[in-house]
């Protein structure tokens, strides 16, 4: 790998999530503005969030963590890479800019590994959101969340790109400009 290269990685948030690891303080830490520098677009992100966790089934927790830990630490579908790769990845992520990893999340919308993040309970998925009576929000995220994610694309602009995740979440990024001229 060359040094201009960088590794974008999204993948879906999960169901089970730690929010016991506080971020040690001068740890790098992003926000929305790193990755979303387009005004309309960062604040429908911080008011569609809003509206999915003022909704009392979210359960929003209190405690502060990095989306990366989570996620990774609890979530089945991370279960290897944190067993053997935890650590050297999360160090990967904050000292380096090669790789960007996002998740797609049914209550932040997307969110950068480094990003501070909340325990909560909201998905893509509607049988899931009717079977657990959590909020279901792939219609709040509808058009924003591809609108966005093909503004990370283009800031980011990616020399590999990695998508992981059901259907339901993956949908968004196929959706988008990027996937549609990659795929070409």
């Amino acid at each position: 790998m060359t040094y201009n290269e960088r590794i974008l990685v999204i993948s879906s948030c999960s169901a089970a999530k730690d929010d016991s690891i506080v971020i040690p303080f001068g740890w790098k830490v992003v926000d929305p503005s790193y990755y979303l520098d387009h005004n309309k677009l960062l604040t429908m992100l911080i008011s569609l969030r809003k509206t999915v966790f003022s909704d009392p089934r979210a359960r929003v927790g209190k405690n502060v963590t990095y989306a990366f830990d989570l996620y990774v630490r609890k979530g089945r579908a991370y279960k290897d890479l944190f067993k053997h790769n935890y650590d050297r990845i999360k160090e990967l992520l904050v000292e380096s800019n090669i790789v960007e990893w996002f998740f797609l999340s049914g209550g932040f919308g997307i969110i950068h590994a480094l990003e501070k993040a909340h325990r909560y309970q909201a998905t893509f998925n509607y049988n899931i959101a009717h079977q657990r009576n959590i909020p279901y929000t792939a219609k709040i995220w509808n058009g924003t969340l591809v609108k966005i994610c093909d503004h990370i694309f283009s800031k980011f602009t990616p020399t590999w790109v990695y998508v992981f995740g059901s259907k339901d979440y993956t949908d968004f990024i196929k959706r988008t400009q990027y996937w549609k001229k990659s795929e070409k």
